[in-house]
């Protein structure tokens, strides 16, 4: 690193991810006089762990991403902005909530105060808001070995999973709103169908199925086929054909298709 009279200098610097794969940083963080402090970095990497959060930290959206991929960072410490243009890499998992309703465990507390104190000291509090805006924009080329999912319900696995191919815009500013753009088309993936935690069904989806994003991650619009496969007799449905033979009551391969097509949030779903 190049220490100077204007700042930090970074040629060619050496960065590892915790798997040991390599980047390199170019750029510094530059200043007059000890004030008016900016950095602008430019980061190399390849095949590197760029993501790695959970629900826990970020529950617009959270993951695991390895990419190859130019990152720039520029901006103060109070004003910056993070752009990412990249391709990702194996091993990688990419997960959208579809909910925002969180349940909050209560705690407990017991203060001994006097009926004087209690009143005096009761007062209202303004939350504190921080003076830090940033973004954060995301460009990746996705590729089939990527795996994202979609959770519609947690708690019985009301999901649709796939490794997909395309482009997706992400952007993610300090006001909290998340913004996605782009195209997958689904290579091969699943979605596990489930009606009020009784009827669980998992669904083959077909490839070449799609789900379009254009702004409000939650309004995607999706074309998907997928089927469910069984064995089970036709006897029930050729009832309604007043034909009650008896080779309809042995069981024979039946494929029970879906198509699920509109917003992602309230698809219509015909059988």
């Amino acid at each position: 690193v190049e220490i100077n009279n204007s700042g930090l200098v970074f040629k060619n610097f050496m960065i590892y991810d915790e798997n040991g794969q390599p980047g390199t940083v170019n750029g510094g963080v530059y200043h007059n006089k000890l004030k008016d402090i900016n950095f602008d970095f430019l980061i190399q990497s390849n095949n590197m762990k760029l993501l790695n959060t959970s629900e826990i930290d970020n529950s617009l959206y959270y993951g695991t991403i390895y990419a190859t991929a130019t990152t720039t960072i520029k901006g103060t410490p109070l004003n910056f902005g993070i752009d990412v243009v990249g391709k990702t890499e194996p091993n990688t998992l990419f997960v959208l909530p579809m909910t925002s309703t969180y349940t909050s465990k209560e705690a407990s507390f017991i203060t001994f105060v006097t009926e004087k104190s209690k009143e005096d000291s009761t007062q209202n509090l303004d939350p504190i808001k921080s003076k830090m805006e940033y973004y954060f924009k995301m460009d990746i080329e996705v590729t089939p070995d990527a795996e994202t999912q979609i959770v519609f319900d947690p708690k019985v696995g009301d999901l649709i999973r796939g490794n997909s191919s395309g482009n997706i815009k992400l952007e993610y500013s300090s006001d909290e709103e998340l913004y996605m753009y782009g195209e997958l088309e689904v290579v091969e993936g699943d979605y596990l169908f489930t009606l009020q935690n009784i009827i669980n069904k998992r669904f083959h989806i077909k490839q070449g199925g799609s789900i379009i994003w254009d702004g409000d991650p939650y309004q995607a619009k999706m074309d998907l086929d997928a089927v469910y496969s069984l064995r089970a007799p036709l006897i029930d449905l050729m009832r309604a054909y007043e034909d009650t033979s008896s080779v309809y009551r042995r069981p024979t391969n039946v494929d029970c298709h879906m198509h699920m097509s509109g917003s992602l949030m309230s698809p219509e779903i015909l059988f």
